[in-house]
């Protein structure tokens, strides 16, 4: 996050979905053009065609071809013959049956489970800039084939009796540093049970790059584990089971999408600690914003909805047991993406549209294991337009399209990415789709670079340790 300024409305403006331009596939000299969100430098381009270049197609540059500019008459009669035979033939369902269907242009809503095992349903839209599963180079994307929810599996959080109006005393507001908003909403927390650790203490631990953009859930767990305390790190949540965390005295860190200015959103976090039921509204402290903010149950759920509604609980040993009193079998484990998924089957069964429900649908498929359904959701949001840093702060994609096997997509998404910034999970994701490919040596660089830039990243140390093994 940015310095401290004026306080600002918290609103989600998508990004507008990509243009329809075909993509280049990496040069040699010259920048990599992302394959998610816009191309935002000058990449070189290359006639070949690759997986992010539909085959086919002219590349920029190339000379077209001039159509003779009169056809004999035997010509012409034989196209008039071949169009009334096409038209004959598709009004029968010979040609491509059910691409021009309305049920083609929709999910297909279907009761049995069995139907989650079914081909997805080829639609006729533009190529996408990442290719869907292993099909040929160029392949355009495929919209996945979604159950509808049964009303009886999404369980709703447990409707006990709330206070109209809650306020947790005693929560320190500070203003956050340079993408800071972890560390310092982390000692927000903790200031309510008596710590006295600022940003300052825990920044050096969650983020060892300062220019670090991110800081995941899992990176909050390792260090109030290291203190003492517990962490309830929750996705699928609802508006009502935050007001139950904090109607029991727990405040809430939520991660949400936040846009200061047009075309220009990231990730945040913000601790809730109130609600008001009469003007339905919650309290939190803002560490970008300020202190005392008030933001409405409507537009923190959009927003918050980005992340696939994930929260923090943090809480001390002792309070474990109530923690877990207000917690559902639907928050916990398995069930709880369980859950996720089914929200997001029901959001895309009121707009199938919703780029962010499609991606909160790859996001809660690839924590149930199903990687396959998770990369053509993912596939599919892209396709529909994402926000340009979406994969600053998650990192789902990198994953489903490896356990795919899409190595050459996971490194030319990476690379992509890395043209601008650097983040470990890049490196980390980019190491382990080298290692695939044979690249031994360039995964270890990449491992090496992960670690150098947070020394605590476990999961590189272990792929360094293998690799330097094998």
């Amino acid at each position: 996050m940015r310095e401290t300024g004026r306080p600002v409305r918290v609103k989600i403006i998508p990004r507008p979905p990509p243009k329809k331009t075909v993509a280049q596939p990496a040069p040699v000299d010259g920048k990599t053009p992302s394959p998610w969100g816009e191309d935002r430098g000058e990449g070189s381009s290359s006639a070949a065609p690759s997986r992010f270049q539909p085959s086919g197609r002219a590349t920029p540059g190339s000379p077209r071809r001039r159509s003779p500019s009169r056809l004999p008459l035997w010509a012409m009669l034989a196209v008039v013959g071949v169009l009334i035979g096409s038209f004959a033939a598709s009004a029968s369902g010979a040609w491509f049956p059910n691409v021009f269907e309305e049920s083609a242009a929709r999910f297909e809503i279907a009761n049995s489970q069995s139907e989650q095992q079914r081909q997805p349903v080829s639609q006729p839209v533009e190529p996408s800039l990442v290719s869907s599963g292993n099909d040929q180079a160029g392949a355009p994307p495929t919209r996945p084939i979604v159950q509808a929810p049964d009303p009886e599996t999404v369980s709703p959080s447990a409707s006990t009796s709330l206070p109209q109006f809650t306020l947790l005393q005693g929560v320190r507001h500070e203003y956050q540093g340079w993408n800071n908003c972890a560390p310092s909403s982390l000692g927000m927390v903790l200031s309510y049970y008596g710590r006295t650790e600022a940003q300052a203490e825990v920044a050096p631990y969650v983020k060892p790059d300062p220019s670090d953009r991110n800081v995941s859930p899992h990176e909050f767990t390792a260090y109030v584990e290291s203190i003492g305390f517990q962490t309830h790190v929750g996705v699928g949540g609802d508006l009502d089971l935050l007001k139950r965390l904090l109607a029991a005295g727990f405040p809430v860190i939520v991660e949400f999408w936040f846009e200061p200015e047009p075309d220009d959103g990231m990730g945040h976090y913000r601790v809730l600690f109130g609600y008001d039921e009469r003007s339905e509204t919650f309290h939190a402290h803002d560490s970008y914003v300020g202190p005392n903010v008030t933001v409405s149950y409507t537009d923190l759920d959009t927003e918050w909805q980005v992340f696939n509604r994930t929260y923090v609980v943090i809480y001390p040993s002792e309070s474990q047991a109530v923690v877990e009193s207000v917690l559902t079998e639907s928050n916990r484990g398995r069930q709880m993406w369980e859950q996720a998924l089914h929200i997001a089957q029901q959001e895309l069964s009121q707009d199938e549209n919703n780029a962010f429900a499609w991606f909160n649908l790859g996001t809660s498929a690839l924590g149930l294991g199903d990687t396959r359904l998770a990369a053509q959701a993912f596939d599919w949001a892209q396709h529909l337009g994402l926000p340009w840093r979406m994969l600053w702060y998650q990192f789902g994609p990198f994953e489903a399209y490896w356990a795919q096997g899409r190595y050459a997509d996971v490194i030319a998404l990476t690379e992509a990415h890395l043209e601008e910034s650097a983040a470990e999970e890049w490196y980390y994701w980019r190491g382990r789709a080298r290692e695939m490919t044979g690249d031994h040596a360039g995964a270890r660089s990449d491992y090496t670079a992960a670690i150098a830039l947070n020394a605590n990243y476990a999961a590189a140390k272990e792929a360094l340790e293998k690799s330097a093994a094998a």
